[in-house]
């Protein structure tokens, strides 16, 4: 399965909440998918998941006349479970918190056959007060060995994945 971006004027997410959970082969997810404080499972039973387009779970800040209360941020799971799971360059991959408040969502990863890749932006930031993006990673490999380690923690660090 492939999800491009249409040519249109692209959409700005769905209601709060929302979950969404794509199954196939192999799935590369070129588009944007907005899920405000919502639920994201994409996943390939016998091939790769490709990331290159922008997956959001961010959480969201709503005013009700004199009341403001923060939603926070969702859950994305990204999962192979044959081969690999690979964030492109191109992809933004947000469990970030509304920047007046809120707490960051979490980002999981799953190719336990395969091997992890990202050269994509993560991020998980949430204002001061607030629970930082979680990541957690379960692959049989990274390219590369302990400098692919590095290059992931280091998009971890920059992304505001401390939790």
């Amino acid at each position: 399965m492939t999800l491009n971006r249409s040519a249109g004027k692209p959409g700005t997410g769905g209601g709060l909440g929302a979950i969404l959970d794509l199954s196939a082969s192999s799935l590369t997810a070129n588009a944007d998918i907005l899920l405000p404080s919502g639920k994201l499972s994409l996943r390939a039973t016998n091939g790769d998941l490709r990331i290159g387009g922008r997956v959001s779970v961010e959480g969201t800040t709503r005013v009700f006349n004199d009341l403001t209360r923060h939603a926070n941020a969702g859950t994305i799971t990204l999962q192979s479970t044959t081969g690999d799971v690979v964030i492109e360059k191109s992809a933004v991959v947000s469990v970030s918190a509304s920047s007046a408040g809120g707490n960051a969502g979490t980002l999981s990863v799953q190719a336990t056959q395969g091997v992890f890749a990202n050269t994509g932006s993560l991020t998980g930031i949430a204002a001061n007060g607030f629970a930082s993006g979680r990541f957690t990673l379960d692959a049989a490999t990274l390219p590369g060995g302990a400098s692919s380690f590095a290059s992931i923690n280091s998009s971890l660090d920059s992304g505001n994945f401390n939790e």
